[in-house]
């Protein structure tokens, strides 16, 4: 019973120390991503056909840049 505990217990202490060594490290670089980016986001309610009415959400996501003189 003695040995059976204690391989649990170390193999538990393995699991948490990998989660630990895991948190530790420094996160990987995120992707390249614009400075400045706009989220627009809107809903509406739409009619259904013999049902009520259902929400329609949606969202734009943008990248903003510098004015382009045309």
């Amino acid at each position: 019973m003695r040995r059976t505990t204690e391989a649990a217990g170390a193999a538990y202490e393995a699991i948490q120390t990998a989660g630990v060594e895991a948190i530790a490290r420094p996160p990987p670089r995120p992707p390249w991503c614009p400075r400045i980016q706009l989220l627009s986001g809107d809903a509406a309610l739409d009619p259904l056909q013999h049902r009520g009415w259902a929400v329609v959400k949606t969202l734009a996501i943008g990248m903003v840049q510098s004015p382009v003189r045309e």
